[in-house]
């Protein structure tokens, strides 16, 4: 439950923040978007580039760990030298959270979901991993900061709302992320996904097709985002 439900719109911007300590995985979802909502929006610094892709790229012939059963999961397990994902709720195949050391430890690439920011894991996922391995941190919540170079992360993959609107009636009828990226629906296309480094240009506009397809046409129009930066070509 959020504490101050029904008054949140009476808080300001730092009090709502602050509330990404909170150990309630809601109120800390709110302060996280928060923090989202007000973080600098530096176009000039963001390229899009497909989250999935740059993994496979840093993957070829590597050991890849995956903290989170990402959509592309299967699409990698022939993309990469060898590949093990992390979940909470484990699917068939995946390792528990419970193994993350072992996982981890013996990672040349880590790619991180994004909500462990949300649940206060990351910092121990992160001491985790051996020096020198490519880390990505990927999902819609990811904060897209160079702060978090400073802990070793190399590529940040997240979310821009361009179309508020659109994105709040699809959450006010009750949509995912997923639903909202992919509705192309009578009036919006509600997402568009691309992951991203800094290369220190400005983004296109295309349609990178993160979670299911690549190669589409260009859309005309959208709410979403992918977006990110990175501090190493």
């Amino acid at each position: 439950a959020v504490a101050d439900a029904g008054d949140l719109h009476r808080m300001d911007a730092l009090a709502l923040a602050a509330l990404a300590n909170s150990k309630s995985c809601l109120e800390a979802s709110i302060g996280l978007a928060t923090i989202n909502a007000l973080l600098p929006k530096r176009e000039s610094d963001w390229v899009d580039m497909n989250a999935e892709q740059v993994v496979i790229e840093r993957g070829a012939g590597k050991r890849v760990a995956l903290v989170g059963h990402f959509p592309f999961v299967d699409r990698l397990k022939t993309r990469v030298g060898e590949l093990a994902v992390l979940e909470l709720n484990p699917r068939p195949g995946d390792h528990p959270a419970e193994a993350a050391p072992q996982v981890l430890g013996q990672a040349q690439v880590a790619a991180i979901t994004g909500m462990t920011v949300q649940n206060h894991t990351l910092e121990a996922l992160l001491e985790w991993i051996p020096p020198g391995a490519a880390i990505l941190v990927l999902g819609p919540s990811t904060p897209l900061h160079t702060q978090l170079f400073v802990h070793g992360i190399g590529v940040l993959s997240g979310a821009l709302v361009t179309d508020i609107p659109a994105v709040m009636r699809c959450i006010a009828q009750g949509g995912n992320f997923r639903q909202a990226a992919f509705d192309t629906g009578e009036k919006y296309d509600c997402l568009h996904e691309c992951g991203n480094r800094i290369w220190l240009r400005r983004p296109g506009r295309g349609h990178c097709g993160a979670h299911e397809t690549g190669g589409e046409k260009e859309p005309q129009s959208g709410s979403h985002r992918r977006v990110g930066h990175s501090h190493r070509k």
